[in-house]
């Protein structure tokens, strides 16, 4: 497996694992995991104005999440929000991290949860960032075109910009 450096808070940098590369010739799923169905339904309308070439799937618990996970093929990206109803998202991103079938999938926090030890732990488990909602529905955007992008082969990257 191929490695990237990531650079780290405080000057040190880490290795991570680099994912598989994707095209936009090619259909990719991101499981979208958030209890509240009207901020779910608005990611998934952003995602499908903004991400022509993905498909959206959401989970609304973090036991859904876990049979998504375990039962279908690996989406391209999850966002998760940290809040849900029978878990902390914060147990799904510890459990993915634990297993080594999850190694690859790059994961968004997308919560309300402004506390600091929340974004510390999820960096500490792997996230690959930390959004704030509501006001960052943009910035997911962004954040996760930026990670797709990342693993898009170079000559392909400009056509999903």
């Amino acid at each position: 497996m191929t490695q990237m450096r990531k650079q780290a808070t405080g000057g040190e940098s880490e290795l991570l694992p680099r994912p598989r590369k994707y095209s936009p010739r090619e259909q990719t799923t991101i499981l979208v995991v958030e209890d509240n169905q009207d901020e779910a339904g608005l990611i998934e309308a952003i995602f499908a104005t903004g991400l022509s070439y993905t498909d959206v799937d959401v989970a609304f618990s973090g036991e859904e999440a876990r049979e998504y996970l375990l039962q279908r093929d690996l989406p391209a990206l999850v966002t998760l929000d940290l809040f849900l109803p029978d878990t902390n998202g914060l147990e799904i991103l510890e459990w993915m991290s634990g297993n080594e079938r999850f190694a690859d999938v790059p994961v968004i926090i997308f919560t309300s949860s402004s506390d600091p030890e929340h974004a510390k732990r999820a960096y500490s488990l792997g996230a690959r960032r930390y959004l704030e909602k509501p006001a960052n529905f943009g910035g997911l955007l962004t954040a996760v075109k930026e990670e797709l992008g990342r693993w898009i082969d170079p000559e392909l990257h400009s056509s999903i910009a």
